[in-house]
């Protein structure tokens, strides 16, 4: 397995698959699952679901996929996950300007010096972001194999497949880019979840830095504090600022809850966005187990941003 055979390139962002596709969002307290399908040029929800992990990861799995479409119950279905935290890298760096391949022929050898691991200890990726006369802004993202395998471990013990591997800040950056394609401020959306924040800061539709931070609104000093180091890094590599943060995911709404008040700790507007803004749901599909409505999905929207920036791919 190689992992240009598994990341998706940003170039691919907005290509839209001609069959359903499933996103499975993997996380330490809830496995959520939106099952995605491309009709008249449009998107919209097969099915969604959420199960709470209690112990094995991969019963948690199973339960979320039961009540799935007929053509989602065979065996080895295939699902797309993602993967973040301290064994995941995402790296922005400035090379000479050269050939596809000549740039490919210098990864394989030269990952090490960019990234935090030993080659045979990681899967990586990249992708061309923008180029000038002499030099070129390339995208490197990698992730531990034993990490990467274990994941896969997970899901494959459900009965199910894994067809293409993402990382979180990616998914959350596809997610928003596709809902709102005309965002023309640089912006930063905060995901945050039980045990970790993903952040990502996106200035006209690409993908300027992305980190995954291990702080959440249970340690509000330290995220705000994480949050002001990634945003003065940003601009001291781009010359500005972050002008406003979008939020989503589980713990988004203890934001104010907890009185994290990012906006006076910041001096940044702060706002929710939809990530079903642009997916429509059908009303002659069936709902997870025939429990759950579309009206409860509605409710809780803004936990699917990962999950939906997956089924997108």
């Amino acid at each position: 397995m190689k992992m240009n055979l598994t990341l998706k390139k940003l170039k691919d962002l907005f290509l839209l698959p001609s069959s359903s596709s499933i996103g499975l969002d993997i996380g330490s307290s809830y496995v959520k699952m939106i099952e995605l399908q491309k009709k008249e040029r449009r998107f919209y929800i097969l099915n969604w679901g959420v199960s709470k992990v209690e112990g094995d990861v991969s019963q948690a799995v199973k339960d979320v996929m039961k009540g799935t479409r007929p053509h989602t119950k065979n065996f080895g279905v295939g699902v797309n996950i993602s993967l973040s935290g301290p064994n995941v890298v995402v790296r922005y760096i400035d090379l000479p300007k050269m050939t596809r391949e000549e740039l490919t022929k210098s990864l394989e050898f030269e990952a090490e010096k960019y990234l935090p691991f030993k080659a045979n200890e990681m899967f990586f990726d990249w992708q061309v972001l923008e180029q000038g006369r002499e030099k070129m802004k390339v995208l490197l993202c990698a992730a531990k194999k034993d990490f990467a395998e274990e994941k896969i471990k997970i899901v494959e013990k459900a009965g199910l497949r894994v067809q293409l591997i993402d990382i979180d800040t990616l998914c959350l950056t596809n997610a928003f880019c596709f809902n709102n394609p005309s965002e023309e401020k640089t912006i930063c959306l905060l995901n945050t979840g039980a045990k970790m924040t993903n952040l990502s800061i996106v200035r006209k539709g690409r993908s300027c830095l992305a980190r995954d931070i291990e702080a959440t609104t249970s340690t509000p000093e330290r995220l705000v504090n994480e949050i002001g180091r990634c945003f003065d890094f940003y601009e001291s590599q781009y010359g500005e600022g972050v002008e406003k943060i979008y939020l989503s995911g589980g713990a988004a709404g203890q934001f104010l809850e907890q009185g994290l008040n990012i906006e006076q700790g910041l001096n940044i507007e702060v706002d929710f966005w939809n990530p079903l803004g642009s997916i429509g749901s059908l009303p002659e599909g069936p709902v997870l187990g025939g429990t759950k409505s579309f009206k409860e999905l509605e409710k809780r929207k803004i936990e699917f941003a990962i999950a939906v920036g997956l089924a997108l791919r």
